[in-house]
């Protein structure tokens, strides 16, 4: 008799780096689907501020954490 076991579908451990690094964007992402679903417009408007708030603060981490990345052209003092 051969018996075999099937992987488990689901780790409780299982995450992605989107997810890690950026719980409240998914947070207000679904809560914006949650209202649009229930269709109160109200709490969708301020889910959505804290969305694009949240957003904004991702971006401008990511830019500060580029900042050092940028390409610099030696000897090149000025474009003629």
């Amino acid at each position: 008799i051969y018996y075999g076991e099937a992987a488990p579908l689901v780790n409780d451990t299982d995450t992605n780096e989107t997810l890690s690094h950026y719980t409240m964007l998914w947070l207000y992402a679904a809560l914006i689907e949650a209202h649009s679903y229930t269709q109160d417009l109200e709490l969708k408007a301020q889910a959505e501020g804290m969305y694009t708030a949240e957003l904004r603060q991702a971006n401008q981490m990511s830019d500060e954490a580029e900042t050092g990345a940028s390409l610099q052209i030696q000897g090149a003092s000025s474009w003629v």
